[in-house]
């Protein structure tokens, strides 16, 4: 063998080594476009997170009872309502608006179909979230908001919390609604117009739901359980997995006052 064969032996690259120099070179490549893309979608997610927080504060400023008809449809005109229809028609003597927030609509993203757990790290949840108001002889009579996230890979269950304000509001029978029942008892009741309710038990695709309620003559302290949302909730790098997480002073009145042993809340860190 001559020198110059020895030699294009000695320098010619191993398959192998190629093979890593190429994909070296595609991940360079790709990781300004995955830098771009999580920035755009950071900024959408964001952008979306703004447009609830207004929609939340327009809906605190009504007061059922003494808002009007117009006062409600330049909200719903803002965030976008859902149209009227033949057989729901918005009117001032009768309507009902509701509206919609996400970036994810479950129509466009196979969320159940996605491991989330990496994306919750990157601070990167599901979510959606509606408001609504009722309208009842040109008045205000109810509003609320909701906000769902799922929960990490692989259950896809989502954890909902709810918030409403009544004018007044609806009687609950306690023997029937046994959750509520603690809010009658003097002992723990403080004012039967604020009203929470908690249920674990599986409906569709939610795991946990708590519900908070309202009337116009709610203190300031329980109006705020009731009404602030966590939103940083939404975007944080990590969890965000519990109804504590998501309306946290509601949570954290019902876990104090009305959780008990047949109502088991397994959040005890909410308090």
């Amino acid at each position: 063998m001559d020198e110059k064969s020895v030699q294009q032996q000695t320098f010619t690259p191993r398959p192998l080594k190629r093979r890593w120099h190429r994909v070296g070179k595609f991940l360079l490549f790709l990781f300004p476009f995955l830098v771009a893309f999580y920035l755009g979608l950071w900024v959408l997610i964001e952008s979306k997170v703004y447009r609830l927080r207004h929609l939340l504060a327009d809906l605190k400023a009504l007061q059922p009872g003494v808002s009007s008809f117009d006062d409600a449809a330049r909200i719903g005109k803002k965030y976008g309502a859902d149209k009227p229809t033949k057989e729901a028609p918005c009117t001032r003597e009768k309507c009902s608006l509701a509206m919609s927030i996400t970036w994810c609509n479950p129509q466009w993203i196979p969320t159940n179909y996605i491991d989330n757990r990496f994306l919750n790290r990157l601070g990167i949840h599901f979510w959606t979230a509606e408001g609504w108001i009722e309208v009842n002889k040109n008045r205000v009579t109810s509003l609320g908001a909701s906000i769902a996230v799922e929960k990490p890979y692989p259950q896809h269950l989502w954890h909902e919390a709810t918030w409403e304000m009544h004018q007044q509001i609806p009687p609950v029978n306690p023997s029937d609604e046994k959750e509520f029942r603690k809010n009658f008892d003097p002992k723990y009741d403080r004012s039967p117009e604020f009203l929470v309710n908690w249920t674990g038990s599986h409906i569709a695709d939610r795991e946990e739901w708590l519900y908070a309620r309202t009337s116009g003559r709610a203190t300031d302290e329980q109006r705020h359980a009731a009404e602030d949302f966590n939103l940083k909730c939404l975007t944080r790098w990590g969890a965000c997995w519990s109804v504590c997480d998501i309306l946290p002073g509601a949570a954290r009145y019902y876990n104090q006052g009305l959780s008990t042993m047949d109502l088991f809340f397994p959040h005890p860190r909410c308090d």
